[in-house]
């Protein structure tokens, strides 16, 4: 069997794909390698449908949230599907996974699909007035992403399972699959400028993972249109070191 390690880049209304693979794979070619070729995926002739938002891949199923709806495809299959009922065609800003649930958020909902049956229920939302009806449905501007309510969405496994949600009502976390939620102190951080969430497992007292399953085992970093902040005691402290530019588009690590 194959091993390949995928990359994905949107432009606003394509998504493009690329393998590097060993060649025993019959879907990788000799041209894509090293990143100098990309090989298109999906697009979409609708619009809403056409603009790419976020992308995840389980298994050999690759789930593309656009702005019209989430769609599916495996690895073998040509077309893509759309995603029936609760999401409907709700604006997908980001998927993310743990090993049982994709976690789907929109403008003011998150929903949470069983990856093996599909069942898909809500678990999250800002209740913001405006109902079902249309309340995520974009109105059709690539740049609709910066008045979307919940503004990140972000999972972490430990011994305990995380998920994180940074809206513009605060920041939201579950460590049941979102049963039940509990809010991070806000104090001086702007929510309407969160732009992005990284979490990760706190080794800076052995150097090693730490194994406790409370959220005091975790480093919290937001990005901003503002900068960078890490949950410190409770408080929210600002990054500044070889910082070159305030507006964070997003959070990585290595």
């Amino acid at each position: 069997m194959a091993l390949c390690v995928l990359f994905f880049f949107f432009k606003q209304k394509t998504a493009y794909e690329i393998k590097e693979c060993d060649w025993s794979s019959d879907v990788c070619s000799s041209d894509l390698s090293k990143g100098k070729s990309w090989q298109r995926i999906y697009h979409s002739s609708e619009m809403g449908s056409r603009i790419c938002l976020s992308v995840i891949r389980h298994k050999n199923q690759i789930y593309l949230g656009t702005q019209k709806g989430l769609f599916q495809k495996t690895d073998q299959e040509t077309n893509w599907h759309k995603m029936k009922g609760a999401i409907g065609n709700r604006s997908v800003y980001r998927v993310t996974e743990d090993q049982r649930f994709l976690y789907i958020a929109t403008s003011q909902t998150l929903f949470r699909m069983e990856k093996e049956t599909k069942k898909i229920k809500s678990i999250f939302s800002l209740g913001i007035s405006g109902g079902h009806k249309g309340d995520d449905v974009s109105i059709g501007s690539f740049a609709d992403r910066e008045n979307r309510k919940i503004k990140f969405v972000e999972t972490i496994a430990l011994p305990r399972a995380y998920i994180f949600i940074a809206s513009t009502k605060g920041i939201h976390f579950s460590s049941d699959q979102g049963e039940r939620w509990e809010l991070l102190p806000r104090n001086n951080l702007a929510l309407d400028d969160l732009t992005s969430l990284l979490i990760m497992n706190n080794d800076a007292s052995n150097g090693e993972d730490c194994t406790d399953t409370s959220i005091e085992c975790l480093k919290i970093f937001a990005g901003t249109k503002k900068g960078v902040f890490f949950l410190d005691n409770g408080k929210w402290m600002p990054v500044y070191k070889g910082m070159e530019t305030n507006a964070i588009n997003d959070l990585a690590r290595d």
